[in-house]
């Protein structure tokens, strides 16, 4: 249709190709940048590569602004717009000159020197994943390491922008801890709509949450303390997180549309070092903490989590590997995960937030 109309109103080949190029790739950023880590230099490349000139991503990013607006306040928050001008940017610049992100990364570490000293936020930056330094400001940073530093188990809860709670979880790293916090921050009242789990170097994982308080517990020290008491019940197995999470279900539901069916694609391209999983399926209470769990179940490891809400729908995208050989591409395995996947999603039907 673009290609018609473009045509019928005088445009030349080249105008007409770009214009055909721009609808058919007008969700390429924000598809990208909230479900794919913006830390791993193949998810730029792709992009970089698909735009093949910096003229056709500018365009791109002024399109991908202007269409998200026209569709509504929900599709363009403060959260969206700084991922997707974060993709922009890094695109762009490999484009120009080859780069990708190491200027930023350069001036986190130097601004991370400044407020804890050079040799150690050295230390911490390299024990860290690489995409650690392009995740966080300084400042968080340094609250990170020193929660990591103090406990072998934290939990903390922080307003964050757009009405939006940040929820920061500091434990031993093991196969399943996503699904385990998953379910803990279910049970408790805090709505899942993005996560990042990093692991450093000496076995300590960092997992942030930013999500929606639904019920007004944490912005008081008694409800905060609440979720840190369930969460060291969880990992010390005290407690029956599926029994759990299965009546907290019961309790806050409705049922699934019929018309938000469940769609799951495994993507060998996106990453170097991940398989990565994305599944969309009607919004639900407990959603998260069941599809992780089948993950564990298999006996993967979720590395990052891109959790995305729009509307009666969402769309969770999982960067799994196996603990034993990394990225998995076997067709045994993947086929696993997949049935495994719609197994756990098509015996829940409960739904109304995670």
């Amino acid at each position: 249709m673009a290609a018609t109309v473009c045509r019928r109103i005088g445009l030349d080949i080249e105008s007409t190709g770009t214009v055909v190029w721009l609808v058919l790739h007008h969700l390429l950023l924000a598809d990208t940048a909230t479900r794919r880590d913006l830390a791993e230099e193949t998810t730029i490349a792709r992009v970089a590569n698909l735009a093949g000139t910096a003229n056709r991503l500018r365009l791109l990013y002024l399109l991908t602004i202007g269409d998200s607006l026209a569709t509504g306040a929900a599709a363009w928050g403060q959260a969206k717009a700084a991922l997707v001008r974060e993709l922009f940017v890094k695109a762009s610049v490999l484009l120009e000159r080859g780069e990708a992100g190491t200027g930023q990364a350069a001036e986190v570490r130097a601004a991370l020197a400044e407020r804890i000293g050079a040799d150690a936020a050295t230390e911490f930056l390299d024990s860290m994943p690489t995409g650690y330094s392009l995740a966080f400001e300084a400042s968080v940073m340094e609250r990170h390491r020193a929660l990591m530093d103090a406990d072998p188990v934290a939990l903390e809860m922080a307003r964050g922008v757009e009405g939006l709670v940040e929820c920061t979880v500091v434990a031993p790293d093991r196969v399943g801890l996503l699904s385990l916090v998953a379910g803990v921050l279910a049970v408790s009242g805090f709505v899942v709509r993005e996560a990042a789990v990093f692991t450093r170097t000496d076995g300590v994982a960092l997992e942030v949450f930013r999500g929606l308080d639904r019920f007004d517990r944490f912005g008081e020290e008694e409800g905060v303390e609440a979720a840190r008491d369930t969460l060291r019940d969880a990992l010390a197995g005290d407690i029956d997180l599926d029994a759990r999470v299965s009546e907290h279900v019961s309790r806050y539901h409705k049922a699934v549309s019929d018309t938000k069916p469940t769609e799951i694609m495994i993507d060998l391209e996106a990453s170097d070092f991940a398989t990565v999983v994305e599944v969309r399926a009607g919004d639900r209470v407990g959603l998260l903490y069941n599809l992780t769990a089948a993950l564990t179940e298999i006996g993967l490891d979720v590395t990052i989590a891109k959790v995305a809400t729009l509307g009666e729908e969402v769309i969770d995208t999982f960067y799994v590997v196996d603990p034993q050989v990394g990225k998995f591409t076997d067709a045994a395995t993947l086929e696993r995960v997949h049935s495994t996947l719609e197994r756990r999603v098509a015996s829940d039907t409960y739904a109304s937030g995670r």
